[in-house]
């Protein structure tokens, strides 16, 4: 059986459930737990970031990481 892929409506409500556990003096990392999510679940949405009107985009620098890796190597985007 495949894993399910969350839709994109569920990963922005359990980042903003984080961040109502915050607000309440709960540690980041406890709040995760609290929601039974890994940790590296967590870290890996935040990546991609909620734009406050409901939809999702990359950040350009993992738009860039991935350009990089795709064209076979790690290359410093400073000047």
């Amino acid at each position: 059986m495949a894993n399910k892929q969350p839709k994109p409506e569920e990963i922005i409500t359990k980042l903003r459930q984080v961040e109502v556990l915050r607000g309440t003096s709960m540690p980041r990392l406890d709040g995760i737990r609290k929601l039974r999510m890994a940790e590296q679940t967590y870290y890996r949405w935040k990546k991609v970031r909620w734009n406050g009107n409901e939809s999702i985009e990359r950040t350009e620098k993992a738009e860039e990481r991935e350009r990089a890796a795709a064209r076979g190597g790690v290359r410093s985007v400073a000047g």
